[in-house]
């Protein structure tokens, strides 16, 4: 290849690599929402649990100091306002929540690996390229002086 050759080669590797960064970015960005998504999930689960009163798994009044006057007949506790705890919905939605995440770092996997290749090719290029202008700039009488 020549000289021009190898230099729009090596521009489309750049830009080649650049779409590579910029779509790891993106899924990055998409796992960083999951996890606010998570963490909302997860902060309305203990909302409900302490609001509803049905903590017995979490704390069942026996073990001294763990969450003092949160037994089920805890003053801060209004019976008329239980909402039901939903515990299914809470970790089937979590559930999905880890797939999705777990898809978005198989692909950030797959672009790290096409990223090394493209900078291990911009490199070879990089190589041929100086050996081209070596060459070239011999052909034409360059002296070594």
């Amino acid at each position: 290849m020549g000289i021009a050759a190898n230099k729009f080669r090596l521009l489309f590797l750049a830009a080649s690599k650049s779409d590579i960064e910029y779509k790891v970015l993106t899924l990055n960005q998409k796992r960083k929402a999951l996890m606010d998504s998570a963490e909302s999930l997860s902060r309305d689960f203990a909302d409900n649990i302490f609001q509803s009163g049905q903590r017995s798994d979490l704390y069942n009044g026996a073990l001294p100091g763990v969450f003092p006057g949160m037994g089920q007949d805890s003053p801060f506790i209004d019976p008329s306002d239980e909402t039901p705890f939903l515990k299914e919905k809470y970790e089937a939605q979590i559930a999905v929540i880890h797939s999705m995440d777990k898809e978005y770092e198989i692909e950030i996997k797959k672009l790290e690996s096409f990223y090394q290749a493209k900078k291990t090719e911009i490199d070879s290029v990089k190589e041929m390229l100086k050996k081209n202008i070596e060459k070239e700039y011999k052909a034409f009488g360059g002296s070594s002086s």
